[in-house]
């Protein structure tokens, strides 16, 4: 079938569909869901037995260099930074396989900044212990 110019192409009339029902994404995934296969029933875990291995932490950061105070900034005010505290990540950062450290210190609030304002601290993890 040929149009002639100017003539144009009827729009493709949709469903109405009702109100609370969606036919976006979700519509495929509940079907998908509804088509698996009923998973297998889980199965008991046997406690291990014997005695409990033992744990020992010891405390290394001196040895290996990693000095580091933390400054909240409290102050009367009780701002909610000061509530929330820092944090740290452990991530490769030189890309030589040895998880470096990178600790987030705080900051006194409502203070001007001096030179002897807190700083973030970087280690550098050398693979021998420092």
């Amino acid at each position: 079938m040929s149009l002639g110019p100017g003539a144009s192409v009827p729009a493709r009339r949709r469903r109405a569909v009702p109100p609370g029902r969606s036919r976006g994404p979700g519509w495929a995934l509940l079907w998908l869901a509804a088509a698996a296969p009923a998973a297998a029933a889980p199965t008991a875990v046997t406690p291990p037995t014997g005695p409990a291995p033992t744990v020992q932490y010891v405390e290394v950061a001196r040895q290996a260099g990693i000095h580091f105070r933390y400054v909240n900034g409290a102050t009367e005010q009780r701002y909610l930074p000061e509530t929330m505290g820092s944090g740290a990540a452990f991530f490769d950062a030189d890309a030589d396989g040895d998880l470096d450290l990178f600790i987030v210190n705080g900051a006194y609030l409502g203070v001007p900044p001096t030179a002897t304002a807190p700083s973030d601290a970087f280690y550098r993890n050398r693979g021998d212990g420092t």
